[in-house]
């Protein structure tokens, strides 16, 4: 019997019927309402994506969540227009789309910090918070931190502190 290193061409499979058998229904599900609920501005607008937010997938029925009365009677007015914008976005069919008035979670976005450059302090600065807090507090170090403290303040906000002699 000769045992081959790599399999005969026949019986390799493609990487994506070895992942959909390895992943679970539920997985795929979390998958699914994950995708939606990113996009769902694209699916129903912008203005009711602010009112609304789709929170679960069950047995080919959308539940979504809206803020008020209102919201939701939209949404199910517009359930037609939602199944068929989620099968042609996704592929998966949606038999109906059901709203209820409940909490609706805002997906906040990232947005970088701003980073402010490192503010240069000058040296004739510096000297004069120095002899401002010198002695005053009785540990140098906490004197050289106020100091700088002080200076990098007055540099960016423009205004000089009260001295308490």
């Amino acid at each position: 019997m000769v045992h081959r290193r790599f399999p005969r061409k026949s019986s390799i499979r493609r990487a994506n019927s070895i992942l959909e058998g390895a992943i679970g229904s539920s997985l795929k599900k979390g998958i699914f309402m994950a995708e939606v609920t990113l996009k769902w501005k694209n699916v129903v607008g912008q203005k009711m994506a602010n009112y609304t937010m789709p929170f679960s997938f069950e047995e080919g029925v959308l539940h979504v969540s809206a803020s008020s009365p209102g919201a939701a009677h939209q949404i199910n007015m517009m359930g037609g227009r939602i199944a068929s914008k989620i099968e042609k976005l996704w592929g998966v069919e949606i038999k109906s789309v059901k709203a209820r008035v409940g909490k609706v979670r805002k997906i906040s976005s990232y947005r970088p910090r701003r980073h402010s450059a490192p503010i240069e302090v000058p040296q004739k600065v510096l000297e004069e918070k120095r002899k401002m807090f010198a002695g005053k507090i009785g540990r140098k170090d906490a004197e050289e931190a106020l100091s700088r403290l002080s200076a990098i303040y007055e540099i960016r906000f423009g205004k000089k502190e009260k001295s308490n002699s």
